[in-house]
């Protein structure tokens, strides 16, 4: 049996204020839960915390160019984030993602997925938000 880690009205006051700050709060909720595991393409998780938890960390990288995460990330997780994106996700977003994958490794084809991030940075935190929102009873399962 899973102990209770984090109160509801925690996590419901990080998904209320969803910040970058609390959005990340929120997967590292979920990446410290017992279900996580990192051996697995999907980490184990229901689809959209996986998604949650690559989307942020995909954001999180292009800081320093987003081909830092895609260096850093295996191909067998780049595989399932896709997945999972064209699933859950805006087409272009899954695109974005996808057109990362291929271009990392030349710089000034990375940089159109820097540029798509930046300029795309209101709408892929609305679309986290909107999916923890959306999950919130499984983000609860977790805490």
């Amino acid at each position: 049996m899973t102990n209770t880690r984090f109160s509801a009205s925690y996590i419901d006051s990080l998904l209320e204020q969803a910040s970058w700050l609390q959005l990340a709060d929120l997967g590292g909720i979920v990446m410290s839960s017992e279900s996580f595991d990192a051996s697995k393409p999907n980490y184990g998780l229901p689809v959209a915390l996986f998604a949650l938890i690559e989307t942020l960390s995909w954001w999180g990288a292009a800081r320093s160019g987003s081909w830092t995460y895609y260096e850093a990330t295996s191909v067998p997780v780049q595989e399932s984030v896709l997945d999972a994106l064209k699933r859950l996700a805006p087409p272009d977003l899954a695109d974005a993602y996808g057109d990362g994958i291929h271009a990392w490794r030349t710089p000034s084809q990375a940089a159109a997925t820097d540029a798509w991030l930046q300029d795309n940075e209101v709408r892929l935190k609305d679309w986290i938000t909107q999916l923890c929102r959306t999950n919130r009873t499984e983000i609860h399962a977790l805490a």
